[in-house]
């Protein structure tokens, strides 16, 4: 009888400290279901490298204001963007069936950061 008076003492100690770990937990009010920023607030782009042999489509997240997207090499392809969204087109080359090139994908934030994805198209 000692025994399961114990057990059950030992049951209900730990089931104590179990709620008041719960209780003791609190969550961060600061961070909002709509904030569009990462939380260290850097600027990323996904994916940060593609082989394409028409298109492909990159993400921009973090940072803070509008996303500006550019191409190092326009001759290559083009980029059709729309806020934190941007498709990259492949140039087809019709004189050189053994075509390959890279270009370079690049986001820019309000404050001048950036990130960049390496384009190899084929």
């Amino acid at each position: 009888m000692k025994t399961t008076i114990r057990r059950a003492l030992g049951g209900l100690t730990a089931a104590t400290v179990l709620i008041a770990l719960i209780a003791g937990c609190e969550t961060n009010s600061d961070v909002q279901s709509s904030d569009t920023t990462s939380p260290s607030g850097v600027l990323a782009i996904s994916p940060t490298a593609a082989t394409v042999t028409n298109n492909v489509t990159f993400t921009a997240s973090g940072g803070t204001g509008v996303y500006i997207w550019s191409l190092v090499e326009t001759n290559l392809g083009t980029l059709s963007a729309s806020g934190p969204w941007a498709i990259y087109t492949a140039m087809v080359n019709t004189n050189d069936t053994n075509f390959l090139s890279q270009n370079i994908v690049i986001v820019m934030d309000d404050k001048g950061d950036s990130a960049s994805a390496t384009v190899t198209q084929n």
